[in-house]
């Protein structure tokens, strides 16, 4: 296939691919949209012509630190794209020292995200926000983390190594061209964990991270179809959240208990096959009608 390039994948090998760009919409979080591109193409401008395609509106750019150089940023400036992009955390363009100095009397203030305090200060740099944000209790983790891996010998991890690193602990640095409160770009920033499960749905509960299609009508089918079944998946999520039941089932689960019931043709007609006892309490619930 034409589309199929050579390109790197996420080990930074290069191989012949696709690449698939998705929107997912945060309320009703659900996949809304996709694009298949070819696998050499991974510039920015492609999110613009996603965007213009697909007419959808209030789109926000958000990515990983990887993504944070200075010249994703001038594309995605140039491409009039709103973002939320993440910076390492030994980026130069911040000022750390409030947070080195152990106190919060120089930071803006905090808010609560998942019943754990957030702290938080902001700042310009060439008209864009800066926001810096400490977790404390992932600080703890993330030092606990380090240094069990230093008591274990682990290459590249040291006690000087750990005295350099010990004020980043916890810290996420945000750069945003977007007016809001730090609250809000802390919210729209952890949404990433809703899209990057999407992904995960895709490559294992739906095991699609391959195609062996063999033309590019083909492969247009195969990704329509993964497209609905995403669609469908995250119908099932929303239904045991409504219900209050994502405690006790995940929405694999109802796959499983809905692929074993068939229909059989017995004497001409179309019957539904043995449903136990369980599974009927589970498909009233959801309000799920097997006809």
């Amino acid at each position: 296939m034409d589309i199929n390039r050579k390109g790197y994948n996420n080990q930074r090998i290069i191989e012949p691919q696709i690449n698939i760009l998705y929107a997912f919409s945060l309320d009703p979080e659900t996949p809304v949209y996709y694009r298949i591109i070819p696998g050499n193409i991974r510039d920015i401008s492609s999110f613009k012509t996603a965007i213009v395609e697909s007419g959808i509106e209030d789109v926000v750019v958000v990515a990983d630190k990887g993504f944070g150089s200075d010249t994703n940023f001038s594309l995605l400036d140039d491409e009039e794209l709103r973002y939320v992009v993440p910076l390492k955390r030994n980026s130069t363009l911040v000022d750390l020292s409030p947070v080195k100095t152990g106190s919060k009397r120089d930071f803006d203030g905090y808010f609560m995200f998942r019943n754990r305090p957030i702290w938080y200060y902001g700042r310009k740099h060439e008209g864009k926000n800066l926001f810096v944000f400490i977790d404390d209790e992932l600080k703890a983790e993330e030092e606990k983390d380090y240094l069990l891996r230093f008591e274990n010998n682990l290459e590249g991890y040291s006690y000087e190594n750990f005295l350099e690193k010990q004020y980043t602990f916890g810290t996420i640095i945000i750069k945003t061209n977007l007016s809001k409160s730090a609250k809000e770009i802390y919210e729209i920033y952890k949404s990433r964990a809703a899209i990057e499960q999407s992904f995960d749905v895709l490559k294992n509960l739906l095991q699609q991270d391959s195609t062996y299609m063999q033309n590019e009508q083909a492969l247009e089918a195969w990704a329509f179809i993964n497209h609905i079944s995403m669609m469908m998946v995250y119908k099932i999520y929303t239904m045991l959240k409504q219900q209050e039941l994502l405690s006790r089932y995940s929405a694999e689960d109802i796959l499983i208990y809905l692929k074993y019931i068939n229909k059989l043709k017995i004497d001409g007609e179309w019957v539904t096959s043995e449903i136990n006892a369980k599974t009927k309490i589970l498909l009233k619930k959801l309000n799920i009608h097997i006809t």
